[in-house]
């Protein structure tokens, strides 16, 4: 059922295929990491994004990305308080314009490491909006994007025709860590294609892993993008940065999807009619 859309233009940008060669020539291991932007009580959206790399991949933008770190005399990169300039960027004397150019530093250094992006947003706005009721059967929206985006990248593996199983590394969260986990388990006996590809979860601190925080970039983005597209302004240079590869004229691959009205009123349709299976609440 096509009850979302893609977030992101593709007209003028055409998908690099490299990468669906090198993992499927060389049978590379790969990894996804994804982070959290927004939350239900306070946020129009609530998004879940991240980025899938191999080994390779992933060993070449740590050391980069620790490179930078050193370079710009940060500990680490953190999307909501490097946009304000506050925790460890506050006593740096940055000014705006500055930040964006360190931050379009580490950008490109995911540019140049990942292979594919995922992303999944759900209207949190619209969806307070809904009676009681609708929202204890829809669940919790993070839960509903933590699904989602596994079965995103699944689909993605088997459409290119990658039969290997990756891992997923979550930004640790205790609110939510045990839910995911409980839920994965709960996936792994309801999709057989989940359990063979994604027969690994676990949660780390976005501080300490590399790969995390490029996955809080994304998400980050992802969210303020969706807000200004809302109020009709356009995307910030960084998220156009975001989609672009390092080779002209081609675009980095983002599975995306957005949950917005349309699309929950036909999910909720479809659960009314018998067409789809809630899970237990975990």
């Amino acid at each position: 059922m096509q009850t979302s859309c893609e977030f992101r233009e593709r007209d003028h940008w055409r998908v690099m295929p490299e990468y669906v060669f090198l993992l499927k020539r060389y049978r590379l291991m790969a990894h996804a990491y994804f982070d959290d932007s927004g939350k239900f009580t306070d946020s129009d959206f609530v998004c879940l994004a991240g980025y899938v790399s191999y080994d390779a991949g992933w060993a070449a933008l740590v050391q980069k990305w620790e490179a930078l770190l050193v370079q710009h005399k940060i500990p680490y990169i953190h999307m909501k308080d490097l946009m304000a300039l506050r925790g460890p960027y506050e006593t740096l004397g940055w000014d705006t314009k500055h930040r964006d150019e360190v931050l379009n530093d580490f950008i490109d250094v995911i540019r140049e490491s990942v292979v594919a992006g995922f992303g999944v947003v759900v209207d949190a706005k619209y969806y307070r909006s809904l009676g009681k009721g609708i929202r204890e059967q829809l669940g919790d929206p993070f839960m509903f994007c933590f699904q989602r985006i596994l079965r995103r990248v699944v689909k993605k593996l088997r459409d290119v025709g990658y039969p290997y199983p990756i891992s997923a590394v979550f930004d640790d969260c205790e609110q939510y860590s045990v839910r995911c986990y409980r839920m994965w388990s709960r996936l792994r006996k309801w999709a057989p294609d989940i359990r063979q590809q994604i027969p690994s979860i676990s949660f780390a601190d976005d501080s300490v892993l590399y790969p995390l925080q490029t996955a809080d970039i994304l998400a980050w983005q992802t969210n303020k993008y969706l807000r200004q597209k809302a109020g009709n302004f356009q995307p910030t240079e960084h998220m156009k940065r975001l989609m672009m590869s390092t080779t002209p004229g081609y675009a980095l691959d983002y599975i995306s999807e957005m949950w917005n009205q349309d699309g929950l009123d036909k999910l909720w349709a479809g659960i009314q009619r018998g067409e789809f299976q809630i899970l237990e609440r975990v």
